[in-house]
């Protein structure tokens, strides 16, 4: 197996599929990035991408920007710059074409997410959302962020759950 930076790939003609699932939102360099997978790719060969959409998620957004209010953060995340890329489809698409893909289809899927308990949702959060955030954080002041965070979803608790909206972005094309 190979480690590689997505941006470092230099492979020619090798792969017939390019297969990414939520990683690319993680690149800045998502246009390079789609050139090289287009580079990387047999004549024929397919590129699948899903990451989340531009606004995925305004409930986990909220509850990010309401626990570094609720302690007093907002001194440390002034400069802070996105630590993601969310690119409309519009623009994922041009991306594929300017690469020099083909038969491209990139579109949003909504979904709603629900969770039995905000332990859960904390648990969904600290998977990938929350670690930039607690990167910069003291352990005690972690445990802090993570409580505010957490229990902010307690707005979103229906008769099933804790409920809220999610949109995926998937794109797919040719070579």
């Amino acid at each position: 197996m190979l480690k590689v930076a997505a941006q470092s790939m230099n492979f020619a003609e090798q792969f017939d599929l390019v297969f990414s699932n939520s990683a690319f939102q993680w690149i800045k360099e998502q246009e390079k990035v789609t050139a090289l997978s287009h580079k990387a790719l047999k004549k024929g060969g397919r590129i699948a991408v899903q990451l989340p959409a531009k606004d995925f998620c305004w409930a986990m957004m909220d509850n990010i920007y309401s626990a570094i209010s609720a302690n007093g953060l907002e001194s440390v995340y002034s400069k802070m710059e996105s630590p993601w890329r969310f690119p409309l489809k519009e623009e994922f698409a041009g991306f594929l074409k300017d690469s020099g893909f083909g038969n491209i289809n990139v579109f949003y899927k909504d979904y709603k997410l629900l969770f039995e308990s905000i332990n859960d949702v904390l648990d969904w959060g600290l998977a990938a959302g929350l670690r930039p955030y607690l990167a910069l954080l003291s352990e005690k002041k972690q445990a802090r962020f993570k409580y505010a965070f957490a229990i902010g979803f307690e707005n979103y608790r229906t008769e099933k759950g804790i409920e809220f909206d999610f949109r995926r972005l998937f794109a797919l094309a040719e070579k």
